[in-house]
Parts: structure tokens; sequence; C-alpha cells
């Protein structure tokens, strides 16, 4: 019968044993030969989710990959909406610099206008008459020893622009909507990577959607 292992000799395999066994629960290597059976099992759990995070980092990746009929029309639909936003955003741009434009020009007919005490500015019409800035026709005994600059005011052209400029002002309002509303609405659903838009939604939806800015 072999003696008995010296005390230090046993607490050595203890800790050795111990581990080993931590080790192979990790899925450590150690360079030795694995003994408890524990730790290749553990180490392919480890290695099989390391793998499938690595083929896809979220549900549009997947579609994306495996889904040719998908791929296309998602990528169609991003086709689309780049060129409406680029749309949206010239449209948005022009109406801006002319809405600035008209308002320079209505400030210098502002500038030329005949000023009648009492009653403000005033625009006479091809037709003789005289009206104030809110188009209310001003009584003719008021302005009828007026001499009328040969620069004044028309008020065909004053009121002409004012009207331009309402209806700019308010079709900027409708690409501006459509911009941030429509198109802003169909670019978060098209960038959701959790929760892809789908087949349906981006054939029957978005494309009418896309389509339905305002025109000039």
């Amino acid at each position: 019968m072999s003696d008995p292992l010296e005390p230090n000799t046993a607490d050595l395999r203890r800790r050795r044993d111990f581990d080993d066994l931590q080790n192979e629960l990790a899925g450590r290597e150690t360079g030795r030969m694995v003994r408890f059976g524990v730790g290749s099992a553990r180490a392919q759990q480890i290695e099989e989710k390391k793998r499938r995070e690595r083929a896809f980092r979220n549900e549009l990746e997947r579609l994306l990959a495996t889904d040719p009929e998908y791929r296309a029309l998602y990528n169609d639909l991003g086709g689309k909406l780049r060129d409406a936003e680029a749309e949206a955003d010239e449209s948005i741009s022009a109406l801006l610099k002319r809405i600035a434009s008209l308002e320079e020009e209505i400030v210098r007919m502002q500038e030329n206008a005949v000023i009648v005490p009492g009653i403000g500015r005033v625009y006479r019409f091809a037709d003789g008459r005289v009206v104030d800035e809110n188009r209310v026709e001003v009584d003719p005994a008021l302005v009828a020893d007026i001499v009328w600059p040969s620069g004044a005011t028309r008020g065909e052209a004053y009121f002409a622009a004012q009207e331009e400029l309402d209806a700019l002002r308010n079709h900027l309002t409708e690409w501006e909507s459509y911009r941030v509303n429509t198109l802003g609405d169909i670019r978060d659903r098209y960038d959701n990577r959790k929760e892809p838009i789908s087949k349906y939604c981006r054939s029957q939806t978005s494309d009418a959607r896309l389509y339905s800015h305002p025109h000039w």
C-alpha cells in the first residue's frame, strides 16, 4: 500500500483540480487534457452564440442577406426616398429664396407708396379707385388733391405681390409638412433595423405617399 500524499502535495492537486474545472466551465484552454468533460459543451455553446451574433446584427440585415426580393424592394424604395427628399429640399430652398426676394420687393413698393395723413399708405388702381393697405376704398374727397408721383406704387402690382406672397408661404408650409411628416415617417420606418418595413407596406403604401408631394 502506497503512502498517503504529503499534505502539501494533496493541497496542490486539489487546487489544480479546481482550477482545471473552472477553466473547462469557462471554455478556456489550459494546454492540458480535458479531465472533467464539462468544458467542451460550454465552449461549443459560447462559440455558437458568437457565430450567431456575427452572422446578423439585426433583423434588417438578415432580410437583406437572405431574401433577394426584399433586398430589391428595399433598395428601390431607398433610391426613391432619397430622390424625394432631395426634391423636397430643393423645393423648400427655392421657395425660401423666392419669398425673401418678394418680401424685399414689397418693402420697396411700400416705400414708394403715397401716404395720406390719418390713413397711411394708399394705392391707386387703373380705374381710379384708391385703397389703403387693407384694400378698403378711401373716400375720394380725401385723395382728390393728391399729386401722384410717376413712380408711385400701383394698386394692381402691390396687391398682386401680396397675394403671391401668401400663396408662396402656404406652399412652403405644404412642402415642409410633406418633408417632415410624410418623408420623415417613411425614413424612420425605412431605417428601422429591428422591425424592418414589410414588403406589403413598402409596395402598397410608401410609394404612393412618396408621390403625394405638393405641386408648383
